[in-house]
């Protein structure tokens, strides 16, 4: 348990063992904290600098012996104060070379590509990604929804229909007509429609811009990703086609 909650805060599963072990014992040499940590001696004195550079871990000497001791619990979220400092300030660094980056990717754009991303972490990036540049009124157009929502899945939608909503995102959704007896699966906003359909799909498709989605959500959800505009093209006359024949 506190091996976990440790390993949240940034400590690797060897800082929060030597960290954990280090309140147990108090002032002591590298000698018990293998036996405690269930480290070995090279490992725990690696681990100890580590700490000692994060601030987390003091030491002194002791007729010749090196000592350590870990610093009170109560400290650490001064600790996280400094993680964040120094992530802003990492932050700010960042976004100054942001622009030369841009223009060094728009010099090797291609007009065509195709990307595939494996788990949540890369959708997550993709869809927000895809709106930084988003203007009001702009449309996403979206077909296929499942019947049931992951808690992650659900989650993170609705935080990112917040964010298109607060720009002013238009979305045009169609779903399977067993989505109708389930409302609390659609979005409500003022900036969505919905319309039903008997037809039912194996994957999510969404049109935004250039870029089409092609979503699989399984337990480890899969997303294709294809920049192109003919190919957006396409599935937007297809959107149309199917949104004129589905009922609201």
């Amino acid at each position: 348990m506190e091996t976990e909650a440790l390993e949240k805060i940034g400590l690797t599963h060897g800082e929060s063992k030597v960290y954990l072990a280090l309140l147990k014992v108090g002032l002591s040499s590298a000698g018990p904290l293998t036996k405690e940590a269930q480290i070995s001696r090279s490992k725990v004195y690696e681990i100890l600098e580590r700490l000692k550079t994060k601030g987390l871990v003091s030491s002194v000497v002791e007729n010749g012996v090196s000592k350590f001791k870990a610093i009170d619990p109560r400290l650490i979220p001064d600790f996280l104060e400094r993680k964040k400092q120094e992530f802003e300030e990492k932050a700010s660094q960042f976004s100054k070379i942001i622009p030369s980056l841009l223009a060094e990717m728009q010099e090797k754009k291609v007009e065509q590509s195709v990307e595939v991303f494996n788990g949540w972490a890369g959708i997550r990036n993709t869809f927000n990604l895809l709106i930084k540049d988003a203007k009001r009124n702009d449309i996403w157009y979206a077909f296929g929804m499942p019947e049931r929502l992951s808690k992650e899945r659900a989650r993170f939608f609705k935080h990112w229909r917040v964010q298109t909503d607060k720009i002013g995102i238009h979305q045009k959704l169609i779903a399977n007509e067993k989505i109708r007896e389930s409302p609390e699966l659609a979005p409500k906003s003022k900036y969505s429609k919905i319309r039903y359909t008997q037809q039912e799909t194996p994957t999510t498709v969404d049109i935004f811009h250039d870029y089409t989605l092609l979503g699989v959500w399984t337990e480890m959800p899969i997303l294709i990703v294809v920049r192109g505009k003919e190919v957006a093209e396409s599935f937007r006359t297809f959107f149309d086609h199917i949104w004129k024949q589905a009922k609201p």
